[in-house]
């Protein structure tokens, strides 16, 4: 496929944010923007990317701060203090990045895991820069959040910002792979695609340990788009479909995300689509049923289009 790179400034004011456009052999027909998730980098979604592209859309996507190839390894996990709200700021500087050259197609911004919390940042505040957002493996609200920030903060003021604790690394992901012991593998919970887990175990830019500053800065956001307020704040007319595997640890096996949707049902969104994946895990796009949930995003994507061109008026005369 064709695609344009470049660099720009996070809104941080620190950190050289990389970005790739990848771009469809025939005319494109909207844009799908990837906010990936913790621990890996945008080109993880090769098999992603290849799909959409080959179905007539525009696949943009940044590395967001502290992640991906254009951070030096011993840098991985660490993108500055209370810079949580820079995520979505600096996909809202991709979005006009790509808006530059497509101004009127039809755009959808897509988040996974860590990247899903950007996303649902990001639509409370910028929904006026795109047509329809996809939330996949989201997490529903955590008890632990406040003690979680008391204790990395406390370990901020004793140790330094870029300290890397090992025990908030363990209480963040404890329990994740209780379901699937007997496989001993620690990464089982993110898909059963056993050679995807043994190339993100190989893989330097990825499962890297987050420094206790960005820890505090993720159970930050997590606090925000997990209040009341922020499904209040999200615009009734937005379409927004939310995705995960049932057996999926982040979200709760299926009740955290119930409580997203739930919450945003309340608030009655004029359309708002939701499913859960029988006996997927975490990453489903890297999971063994992939071309199936990619052909749901698909058909939620074109839905959006058509509604966005019918609203334009095209095709009624």
């Amino acid at each position: 496929m064709k695609e344009k790179t470049g660099t720009f400034l996070s809104s941080n004011g620190e950190n050289n944010i990389t970005y790739r456009i990848c771009l469809p052999d025939s005319n494109a027909k909207g844009i799908i923007q990837i906010s990936h998730g913790m621990c890996e980098y945008f080109d993880r979604y090769k098999d992603t990317i290849k799909y959409f592209t080959d179905n007539g859309f525009v696949v943009c996507g940044n590395d967001h701060m502290g992640h991906g190839k254009g951070v030096a390894v011993e840098d991985l996990g660490y993108f500055g203090s209370d810079t949580w709200s820079c995520f979505a700021d600096d996909l809202k500087q991709l979005n006009e990045i790509v808006r530059k050259s497509y101004r009127t197609l039809p755009y959808i911004l897509l988040g996974h895991s860590m990247g899903s919390f950007v996303v649902r940042d990001y639509i409370t505040r910028y929904a006026d820069t795109i047509d329809g957002c996809v939330i996949c493996g989201t997490s529903g609200t955590n008890k632990a959040i406040g003690a979680g920030l008391i204790l990395c903060s406390v370990i901020e003021k004793l140790k330094g910002p870029k300290y890397r604790s090992r025990f908030v690394k363990n209480m963040s992901f404890s329990g994740y792979n209780k379901l699937f012991k007997s496989e001993k593998d620690p990464l089982s919970w993110l898909t059963r695609d056993e050679s995807v887990r043994k190339a993100y175990d190989e893989d330097p830019y990825c499962g890297f340990t987050f420094t206790v500053s960005a820890y505090k800065n993720m159970f930050n956001l997590l606090k925000c788009v997990s209040s009341e307020e922020w499904a209040k704040s999200v615009p009734h007319w937005l379409p927004v479909y939310i995705i995960s595997g049932r057996d999926d640890p982040v979200g709760g096996y299926g009740k955290g995300v119930d409580e997203v949707f739930d919450r945003l049902n309340e608030c009655e969104l004029n359309f708002l689509k939701y499913k859960l994946y029988d006996d997927c895990r975490h990453e489903l796009f890297n999971e063994k049923n992939k071309l199936e949930v990619c052909d749901d995003v698909k058909e939620f994507c074109e839905s959006v289009i058509e509604g966005v061109l019918e609203a334009r008026g095209y095709g009624l005369y």
